[in-house]
């Protein structure tokens, strides 16, 4: 039985880096401050998201607002209940910059003058990456990963901050929360080609909309009350779509005490990972489901302490995050010895162990290439030296390590991969201000 409960690092580096955006005099969302350089950064899985679920998760998610003040976001709730939001609008007057060709010899590409890139993946009209500026929201495609555009978005929705984005044959899914003094809540916005964003009719108002999977049914998404995921009684809200623009919402009674720390689809399956609440503590558990209404759970002892996202190959799931210390002493550069930062499998029901690498605390984002395997570091102690990703197979005793020169200090938020080429998405800063960037390697990886 685990000691430690955590949520998304990937979610606690987004909550970081939209404090920086934050007025001054407002409430900042966490007091878990980090320095913006790799090298000294204090992310690591004690200050992933929520830390201890229902513990410490007040650290990180601070003084709910009862209404944002000049915002036409719904009122933040803890019911779960599902409210119209508005119809989409008019694109952003505020459209990113020109994008900036890569930068000789590095594949780093700037994506404008001010922000953040935090997501990414690939379809069926090309690349997209989601993050936001100074004005809110942006989005940007490519046909190919190498030439970029900026992307049309909705124009009434400046506090949201994308979460997670998918693609099918069915077009794109964006999955936005509500991002003031905190995030909550949150909406789901669709793209029949990457290029114009539309905000769709379904709004949460309760929890907070993080989890998102293209398969199963067609999208599946899933949002938290992280004040009480995991708690028996405490239900993750689902929304279910079969062409991700119309969404039924419900809460399944199988998902009773889960809570989930990443989804992922396999196909025709969707799988939950995650730890179940039960009255002595929690325990490990999978669930998987082939419509999103109904959910089987699975009990098992991969001994995770977290789990930040996972991927699928075609063959098997590979997850990955921060293991538990040998002998249950400690967590990440604690251990006294290696602990596992990835597991693999087959159906989404049994994992083992696939990795464990002396080099991090752990792993935050994942992607599969054509080859094994590409992930990003989420980075120890301040003071460390971790490397920004790592690259290999499921197997191999470690892993090697992707060096990336972005002419700056750079903080890599997630990993895709599109025709073959990797993209590492981020921010890198010259001096004070942080510029949304794409990494580009279209060198073997692993």
């Amino acid at each position: 039985m685990p000691e430690h409960d955590e949520f998304d690092e990937r979610l606690a580096q987004r909550l970081r880096a939209y404090e920086s955006r934050i007025p001054e005099g407002e409430v900042p969302m966490t007091d878990l401050r980090r320095s913006r350089s790799r090298s000294a950064a204090a992310i690591g899985a004690v200050t992933a998201f929520g830390i201890l679920a229902g513990v410490l998760l007040a650290l990180v998610l601070l003084n709910r607002p009862a209404a944002p003040v000049g915002d036409s976001s719904p009122t933040p709730t803890v019911s779960g209940d599902v409210q119209p939001s508005p119809s989409a609008s008019a694109a952003s007057s505020a459209s990113p910059p020109a994008v900036s060709p890569p930068a000789e010899g590095d594949g780093a590409i700037v994506l404008g003058d001010q922000g953040t890139a935090l997501v990414a993946t690939s379809g069926p009209s090309g690349a997209v990456i989601l993050g936001f500026d100074d004005v809110g929201p942006a989005a940007w495609h490519s046909s190919d990963g190498r030439a970029w555009q900026p992307a049309t978005v909705p124009g009434d929705g400046a506090d949201l901050r994308p979460m997670r984005v998918v693609a099918s044959e069915l077009g794109y899914v964006a999955a936005m929360a509500h991002c003031i003094t905190e995030c909550f809540g949150g909406e789901l916005w669709y793209s029949a080609d990457g290029m114009t964003w539309v905000d769709g009719p379904t709004s949460l108002t309760g929890g907070l909309l993080v989890h998102l999977v293209a398969g199963g049914p067609g999208f599946v998404a899933m949002a938290i009350e992280p004040y009480a995921a995991g708690s028996p009684g405490a239900i993750p809200t689902v929304l279910v779509s079969a062409d991700g623009q119309t969404w039924d919402v419900g809460q399944p009674a199988e998902l009773d005490g889960a809570n989930v720390h990443a989804l992922a689809s396999m196909g025709d399956v969707v799988v939950a990972v995650g730890t179940q609440g039960v009255e002595a503590g929690t325990l490990d558990a999978s669930w998987t489901t082939s419509d999103g209404l109904t959910w089987e759970r699975h009990e098992e002892d991969s001994d995770r302490a977290a789990v930040y996202d996972m991927a699928w190959n075609g063959t098997e799931l590979l997850a990955v995050g921060q293991g538990s210390c040998p002998g249950g002493v400690g967590l990440g550069p604690q251990c006294p010895g290696e602990a596992n930062q990835a597991w693999h499998s087959s159906d989404g029901r049994t994992w083992q162990p696939a990795l464990a690498d002396p080099c991090c605390a752990g792993l935050s984002s994942v992607a599969a290439t054509p080859s094994g395997w590409v992930a990003v570091v989420t980075p120890g102690e301040p003071g460390t030296d971790a490397p920004p990703a790592l690259a290999g197979r499921v197997g191999e005793a470690e892993w090697r390590i992707v060096e990336i020169d972005a002419g700056g200090e750079l903080i890599l938020e997630s990993v895709a991969v599109h025709d073959g080429l990797v993209l590492f998405v981020g921010e890198v800063r010259q001096g004070d201000v942080p510029q949304p960037v794409v990494i580009v390697f279209d060198e073997p990886l692993p």
